[in-house]
């Protein structure tokens, strides 16, 4: 597995893109930090224009278990009042 990391300190718009290379085994989704997490590749990927993108529930996953990155809380917290009763 190869980590990247870069220094997005001050960061106030979007102005980036940010790439998360996560594994898969037999079409499954594992989340990297517990393979025992899984969701089915099809439910774990949504599309917009044809663009893949990870679902919130995933995405909130690893915001919550990396804190001490500065804005996680506050996208955090926007995810969870968007998101329906069900998703979350």
């Amino acid at each position: 597995m190869v980590y990247l990391d870069f220094d997005h300190s001050g960061q106030t718009k979007l102005n980036f893109i940010e790439f998360l290379f996560n594994d898969e085994k037999d079409e499954n989704f594992l989340y990297a930090r517990n393979h025992d997490i899984s969701l089915p590749r099809d439910k774990a990927v949504s599309y917009r224009n044809d663009i893949p993108y990870l679902i919130p529930e995933i995405m909130r996953l690893y915001k919550l278990t990396d804190t001490e990155r500065e804005g996680y809380q506050l996208d955090y917290d926007l995810a969870m009042e968007q998101m329906s009763t069900e998703r979350k």
